[in-house]
């Protein structure tokens, strides 16, 4: 599973608390024996705030912790520093923090399934159905900021491509998404043959044989579930959301 900094603030948060456990200390006794407020070592536990170096190395003198656990938990707050790209300009520019949380979380899953009920789903979305979508939104209007929040949902869709420890995904399309000529037919039709391409490298059959009827057979179902591994079964093991249609 990649790293990632929201994964690594985690991870760091997770081991603070066994190693507080370990001395049967709460957090309000934490707070009181090294003069803090009496939330912030829960904050910290939580990944809620961060961490400085000083306040790390007064965690691990009361805890005691040896030479090797104060290595793991200095690698992990560095790691937590680190700034995903999401949280750089220009795209920090105009993600709100719920989609940045959104792609953090996508970037850690192990597993993740998307529904959208009248659009494709956004990892698998070409540029010009992303940019059909979000163009035709009152929340974006310069159009510089669309073709980066165009940008941005191309690069999301990585999780999808990595041959290293790559996701489980799951997505849901309706046949309304189908149908519906979303940045005219061209860019439908270019979008069909990418859920296509996606369905054959992903083993995705049965939404490939369903999207292949599109529009042919009155008897097809209301939604077809394009699955990558076993992302359908074990989907809700990760990550599960609806996208911003404008994100």
């Amino acid at each position: 599973m990649p790293t990632t900094p929201m994964l690594a603030r985690r991870r760091l948060g997770n081991e603070l608390r066994t190693l507080r456990d370990l001395r049967r200390l709460t957090v309000e006794e934490v707070g009181a024996q090294l003069g803090w407020h009496k939330s912030k070592a829960s904050r910290i536990e939580n990944a809620q705030s961060g961490i400085t170096r000083r306040d790390l190395y007064k965690l691990m003198e009361l805890y005691e912790v040896d030479s090797d656990g104060r290595e793991k938990c200095e690698a992990l707050v560095a790691d937590g520093r680190e700034r995903s790209w999401w949280a750089i300009a220009p795209y920090a520019d105009v993600l709100n923090n719920d989609y940045q949380e959104q792609i953090g979380l996508e970037a850690e899953a192990a597993a993740i399934c998307e529904y959208q009920p009248l659009l494709i789903p956004g990892l698998l979305q070409t540029a010009d159905y992303s940019r059909a979508v979000i163009g035709s939104g009152s929340f974006v209007q310069d159009e510089e900021d669309i073709e980066t929040l165009v940008d941005v949902r191309q690069r999301r869709q990585r999780v999808l491509l990595t041959e290293d420890d790559p996701v489980e995904y799951a997505g849901v399309i309706t046949m309304a998404a189908l149908m519906y000529e979303t940045g005219g037919r061209r860019a439908l039709r270019a979008q069909l043959a990418h859920l296509l391409d996606v369905a054959r490298r992903s083993n995705g059959h049965r939404a490939g044989d369903s999207l292949r009827r599109a529009g042919t057979d009155d008897r097809w179902s209301d939604a077809s579930a394009l699955s990558r591994d076993r992302g359908s079964d074990r989907c809700l093991r990760g990550h599960c959301h609806r996208e911003p249609s404008a994100g």
